[in-house]
């Protein structure tokens, strides 16, 4: 754009940060029947409101502002989109509100929020923090089919009542299965202590430490040699909660590819065992600990890795 343009780069380089998201979110939405050269004088000339308002029909209440409130960092356009479809929908937009800085992780957590977790009063049971809403959402996948927490969160209206709520339901699941599946699709659960064991060695990593929890029911280890290395994930009972994903590792304990993740891990929500970060979200936002200290001490500890008699562990869990 400015090679087409030179004199448009002193305007790209006085924008503030604000500027830069609006160019980068009109660029996203730029209608592609105008002139490169068109739209570079636009985006030096024109005011932000006309801008957005130059490529977007109605623009929705809070969207100036929410750009406004964007990180330091620039944003892909499919980001920018997920901001527009955001803003536009009154339940999600209400939660951004008040957002201050909107990072990126924060739109995608937003936007792939199911409808009945978009409600105030259960963001404010985790003190406004996304990332407990992110854990959060994959355990309410889970119970969903369990329980009838979906209907019990629509009758909330406050913080409190999120976290009895959620408490009651915790408390009524019936025990988990002492041991999970035996098979995730490629996956193979290893019971064998000597198994265990030798594979530790083979990959040299931590998995032949496993076998005392293996045995006592509290852990299990699945391996999977279908792709280019063989890869072992760890799951480890949570109290009534029941079981949970707690660590992948390829050999040399390094994690497996940020690219491969994503799919391990739905295998594993199919089967009925979502990532342990469901289950620190819901241990961190029930009463579990201590009953004198409030929810907001508990999900500091949790967040700064102090210990709680951590439910990893099995024998403190709560339930």
């Amino acid at each position: 754009m400015a090679s087409l343009e030179p004199k448009l780069m002193r305007h790209l380089l006085e924008a503030d940060q604000r500027r830069l998201h609006v160019l980068a979110f009109v660029l996203a939405h730029a209608p592609s029947p105008k002139a490169e050269g068109t739209l570079a004088h636009i985006l030096a000339t024109w005011s932000s409101r006309k801008m957005v308002g130059w490529c977007v029909d109605n623009v929705p209440e809070g969207l100036i502002g929410a750009l406004g409130r964007l990180g330091s960092d620039v944003m892909p356009p499919s980001d920018y989109r997920r901001l527009l479809k955001i803003v536009r929908d009154p339940a999600r937009g209400r939660l951004l509100r008040h957002r201050r800085p909107i990072w990126p992780s924060d739109i995608v957590i937003l936007d792939e929020l199911p409808d009945a977790l978009c409600r105030q009063p259960i963001l404010e049971a985790f003190d406004g923090d996304f990332e407990w809403l992110r854990g959060f959402t994959l355990a309410f996948s889970s119970l969903r089919d369990r329980t009838d927490i979906e209907a019990r969160l629509a009758q909330v209206t406050s913080s409190a009542g999120c976290r009895s709520v959620v408490r009651e339901i915790a408390e009524s699941l019936p025990p988990p299965p002492y041991h999970p599946p035996q098979q995730v699709r490629s996956w193979k659960r290893i019971d064998d202590p000597r198994e265990l064991r030798r594979l530790g060695r083979k990959l040299t990593n931590c998995i032949g430490d496993y076998t005392d929890r293996v045995r006592d029911g509290l852990a299990a280890v699945y391996l999977s040699v279908e792709g280019d290395e063989p890869i072992v994930c760890v799951a480890v009972r949570m109290g009534r909660l029941g079981w949970f994903v707690d660590d992948m590792k390829v050999s040399d304990n390094r994690d497996v590819p940020v690219t491969t993740k994503p799919e391990i891990v739905s295998e594993f929500l199919k089967a009925g065992m979502p990532p342990s970060a469901a289950a620190n979200a819901l241990f961190a936002l029930i009463d579990w600990h201590d009953p004198y200290r409030g929810a907001r001490h508990r999900r500091r500890c949790w967040k700064h890795g102090k210990a709680l008699n951590s439910p990893i562990e099995g024998a403190s869990a709560p339930f």
